[in-house]
């Protein structure tokens, strides 16, 4: 928004507490964004949009025991733990919310689960084009799809 002033921006997210954060954050930076609290996977997006971004819980309930403290300690559970056994969970609610609420050529990045980058990047294959990227340490840690 700093860089684009002319952008409208929305940030939604289900914790009061994040859009606070991020609220104090658009203060201190000067830029005027709108904060909604929403809940992904039961409401539907109103707006269409440019560009979605997200970075949603992308780690299943079983998985749990294999994140070390050093992640589990300084990260809220809400936000890295899908609700389900189902690490895709958010992915199929953004892709299908994509197909509604993303315009025709506009872009979605999101960060995702490095062990499921291909069954990710699947959800994403009736758009012009997706693309699976790797992270700094060579994992498969980001998607971008254009519609």
């Amino acid at each position: 928004k700093k860089h684009l002033p002319q952008m409208k921006v929305t940030a939604i997210d289900i914790s009061s507490q994040a859009l606070k954060v991020a609220q104090h954050n658009a203060k201190a930076h000067d830029v005027e964004i709108s904060f909604k609290i929403f809940d992904f996977l039961t409401q539907e997006l109103v707006e269409v949009y440019d560009v979605i971004i997200s970075n949603p819980p992308y780690i299943a309930q079983n998985e749990a025991t294999e994140i070390g403290d050093s992640v589990k300690s300084f990260e809220p559970k809400i936000a890295l733990f899908s609700p389900t056994d189902n690490a895709l969970i958010f992915y199929e609610r953004i892709a299908g919310q994509c197909r509604k609420h993303l315009k025709p050529g506009g872009m979605v990045f999101l960060e995702i689960n490095q062990r499921l980058g291909a069954e990710t990047l699947a959800l994403f294959k009736d758009f012009n084009h997706s693309e699976l990227m790797k992270d700094l340490s060579g994992n498969d840690r980001f998607i971008l799809a254009v519609k």
